[in-house]
């Protein structure tokens, strides 16, 4: 060739020495647009030498757009150009310009259609390695997937080269990680050339091999594509390999991510892989393996077919000996997780706890590592079981159990707590856990924020408040206020569980009274949770009545009870003080029930205060004598108490006037007149009716003119204001006062009714008495103009506001005569329920012995009590009259 001139080098610029021909390398890249192939493969080589002196020669060649014409040589006939030209393009793809060129399109595209189509071993590893640097950037692999260049790599899994074959899966594996590779690489028969590489005597390639399989176990195609092409067996077939134990690892790996189908499972089992795996089990000593197959069980446990095939298998001693008892936190966390789902088939569950897992996984609590999976396992191993319960209670492992409730973490806490449910499910062990700390920290985790943990300690509480002391320590740390935050909750399974606690918690007297007192009436009815709100209701019968309309015969009235109205819709009952308090309103009216006489006479809790009362609101002498006498000496105590109550004595006989002796005299001689309840006699003595007691007391048969002042009852009545209707409004300090005129009744009642022979009689003459005291009988046809309206109002106007005493009531209605009913049948023990029914109907009934055979109660009968039209008439509660009767009118 001859030598041209050479022009003057610019200044500055240095031209590298070139030892073919000429020493300027710009003629020898024009070299490569020749039609020559020994002169291309010549110039090809000069360029390649050039090129791999230095980076700055690669820069200058770069500047004669050398990389244009090097790509179109990667796809000359001559196999020589071709590897020339490729081998002079890895010298320069490492060069940053270079790979910001190659990123283009078209290069992208040529270099996959040349690796795709040359089976040349060293083009094929120029290009596959070109490639694998544009796959280390994002753009270039983006570029990568929009060639289709992972089909070009699975084809060239198949060479004989094992630089290409690592070049390739080095590339596939970056590529991979999208899910359109992964379609792709199953799509292009990569399942199987990568299967065949595990036969390879290279373990890089078994390696890498591997890793690509595991990644395509993220696609289903893939996972079906492994069970079909025979991959599965040769997965197993390399852990009976102990030469092969660097690829156990690998191996396991691949399977774990193949059974996220289940049929892959049954397919390793038809083989004999199942067996195959646990015998692997026990002779591995790796631990990164043993923690592989420990979560790899737990994975296959989680199918309820999979644990029956486990349980045939014996594999539960393999779970506790092999992976659980190692000491290796990795495989005791999997084996903890393997045993939780286990148990949840009966005969592997009383496998495990024989085999002594309990009190493992009572160790791995102590542990940081191992804590969260322990619980786990702990939650499902104690369920319905008392072994495994009662085992927990031995030493400190309860309350190390419960100091894992403080921690933040989501899982641990509420399995804790479901551990805590299950042991108080368990009766003989409920006391242990209501003993501990578990209470308090259970109602300090109330205030969570996730929803999972509030299911669960909601029901635990459910369960463990089943004992009286647990539930007074949960009231007592502020259990009510808690739960009426969560009724309002916006998840539905946290509003549901916190209902289901209530149901029990409610039971507290003190819980049940914050809970009405703070608007969990309202909240209970729109979540239409009525048993509960009855549960919650009943240490609070006003309130009950209020909401429900109806009290039933177990429903014993006592002192301080009120009858406010349906308040059926309302958020909460308002308080007696409240109610006292409020503005004389005309369409309200309160009754109040406080004869002095009924106090409240619980067994199990102290009598509780009227709705919303305050402590200090009250006129109580005795108890202020009570306090004062506490505070000297026990003998000097008991002498000043005995000298009250002489003196209270004294003062209750100089207290009677003559119409009250009179009207004594009177009850004395209808008691004794009336045969008296015999021991061992039978009520059920065939009558449909009785004639009362022969008379009544002067305070209730006398005309409303004629009635006598009040009088102090015979019956102790500590320290009350005497109640005067026609008196001044009574302070609030001091109210409410005593009803005397209700005494009185209550008195009769006690002296003159319940001595009668049957509960017919009683139930006749009691509805005579109330009649007669409350304006006497009122015809039905007459019902349309008798009215109650102006003689309550003037009762409301005299008390300065709502609140009415029911013994000062002479003309009523329905509504206080079955009031007054109900109040003094619970006093001489007559089974009676009070009913409130539409357009302000009120009525009684009893439970009588019936005399029908085909009666609606079995031998009793639910009877209607006539307090109104025909004072003490009994209706069956089928018959037409009681009908009639309940659904009558009543103006309050």
């Amino acid at each position: 060739m001859p030598k041209t001139k050479q022009d003057d080098p610019v200044a500055g610029q240095i031209e590298p020495s070139f030892t073919w021909e000429t020493r300027i390398p710009h003629t020898v890249v024009l070299m490569l647009k020749s039609t020559e192939e020994d002169l291309i493969l010549k110039a090809c080589q000069s360029l390649y030498k050039f090129a791999h002196d230095g980076d700055l020669n690669q820069t200058l060649l770069i500047q004669y757009d050398i990389l244009a014409l090097l790509l179109d040589h990667l796809e000359n006939p001559n196999r020589n150009v071709r590897r020339m030209s490729a081998m002079t393009l890895s010298e320069l793809s490492g060069n940053n310009t270079v790979q910001s060129a190659l990123v283009s399109a078209e290069n992208v595209v040529r270099l996959v259609r040349v690796l795709r189509q040359d089976d040349d071993c060293v083009v094929d590893e120029v290009a596959s390695s070109a490639l694998l640097r544009l796959a280390s950037d994002a753009a270039g692999r983006s570029m990568l997937l929009s060639c289709a260049a992972v089909d070009a790599l699975v084809k060239r899994l198949t060479s004989r080269d094992p630089d290409v074959l690592k070049n390739c899966l080095d590339t596939l594996l970056v590529l991979l990680d999208s899910p359109v590779a992964v379609e792709s690489f199953v799509d292009s028969r990569g399942v199987p050339n990568a299967l065949e590489l595990l036969a390879s005597e290279y373990p890089v390639l078994q390696t890498l091999a591997l890793a690509a399989l595991r990644k395509a176990m993220h696609s289903a195609d893939g996972r079906a594509r492994v069970r079909e092409v025979g991959g599965l067996e040769k997965l197993l077939s390399l852990l009976e390999s102990a030469a092969l134990e660097d690829l156990h690892s690998s191996a396991v790996a691949v399977l774990d991510a193949a059974i996220a189908d289940p049929e892959n499972i049954f397919a390793i089992h038809e083989t004999g892989g199942l067996q195959k795996i646990l015998t692997f089990v026990q002779t591995t000593t790796v631990s990164d393996v043993l923690e592989q197959c420990a979560f790899l069980h737990a994975k296959m446990a989680a199918h309820a077919d999979v644990r029956d095939i486990f349980h045939e298998l014996s594999a539960e001693p393999v779970m506790v000996t092999s992976l659980l008892a190692t000491g290796l936190s990795g495989s005791q966390n999997g084996a903890a997780r393997a045993i939780g789902h286990m148990c949840r088939k009966l005969e592997s569950q009383e496998e495990l706890v024989r085999l002594g897992s309990v009190s493992i996984l009572l160790g791995m609590v102590s542990s940081p590592e191992t804590f969260q999976s322990a619980v786990v396992a702990l939650a499902a191993a104690t369920r319905n079981h008392q072994l495994a319960c009662r085992q927990i209670c031995l030493g400190d492992h309860l309350e190390r159990l419960v100091d894992r409730l403080g921690i933040q973490d989501e899982e641990t806490v509420s399995h804790v707590a479901m551990v805590l449910r299950n042991m108080s499910e368990q009766e003989t062990v409920r006391p242990v856990v209501a003993a501990g700390s578990a209470p308090t920290r259970l109602v300090a985790c109330l205030s969570e924020e996730s929803p999972v943990v509030l299911v669960s300690v909601c029901d635990a509480l459910t369960v463990l408040c089943l004992n009286q002391d647990a539930r007074t320590r949960v009231v007592r740390r502020g259990a009510a206020d808690l739960f009426m935050d969560l009724l309002q909750h916006d998840d539905a399974d946290v509003r549901d569980a916190c209902v289901r606690a209530i149901q029990v918690v409610g039971c507290d007297f003190r819980c049940a009274e914050e809970l009405c007192a703070g608007g969990a009436i309202g909240s209970l009815r729109r979540l239409r949770a009525t048993e509960t709100l009855r549960i919650v209701l009943e240490v609070n019968l006003s309130a009950l009545f209020a909401v429900f309309g109806r009290l039933r015969t177990h429903h014993k009235l006592y002192d301080l009870f009120f009858d406010c109205g349906r308040q059926e819709t309302c958020d909460s009952v308002p308080e007696l003080i409240t109610l006292h308090e409020q503005p004389m309103s005309h369409t309200r009216i309160v009754f109040l029930l406080n004869s002095g006489v009924c106090p409240y006479r619980g067994e199990d809790q102290p009598p509780p205060p009227p709705h919303g009362w305050k402590p200090d609101q009250g006129n109580s002498k005795r108890d202020q004598k009570e306090s004062s006498q506490s505070k000297s000496k026990e003998g000097d105590a008991a002498a000043e108490k005995g000298n009250g109550d002489v003196d209270e004595k004294e003062q209750k006989l100089k207290g009677r006037d003559n119409s009250e002796k009179s009207g004594e005299k009177k009850q004395e001689s209808a008691a004794s007149d009336a045969s008296p309840r015999a021991s061992g006699k039978d009520h059920s003595s065939g009558q449909t009716s009785s004639s009362g007691p022969s008379s009544l007391p002067a305070a209730a048969t006398a005309a409303p003119s004629d009635r006598p002042a009040p009088a102090q009852p015979s019956l102790p009545v500590p320290g009350f204001v005497p109640h005067d209707p026609e008196a001044a409004p009574v302070p609030t300090s001091s109210w409410p006062p005593v009803d005397y005129h209700l005494a009185g009744y209550v008195e009769h009642a006690l002296t003159v009714i319940r001595p009668l022979a049957t509960d017919r009689e009683q139930s006749s003459a009691l509805a005579r008495l109330v009649a007669a005291r409350m304006g006497g009988s009122v015809p039905r046809e007459q019902l349309g103009t008798w009215s109650d309206e102006f003689h309550l109002c003037q009762l409301k106007r005299r008390a300065g506001g709502n609140v009415v005493f029911v013994g000062d009531v002479e003309r009523a209605g329905m509504r206080c005569r079955a009031l007054l009913f109900k109040f003094l049948a619970d006093q001489i023990g007559l089974p009676c329920s009070l009913h409130r029914g539409a357009g302000g109907r009120h009525w009684n009934t009893v439970l009588l012995r019936g005399e029908r055979e085909t009666a609606m109660l079995g031998p009793y009968l639910d009877t209607v009590v006539d307090v109104m039209h025909e004072p003490g008439r009994l209706l069956p509660a089928d018959s037409a009259d009681a009908v009639e009767y309940t659904r009558g009118f009543e103006s309050h």
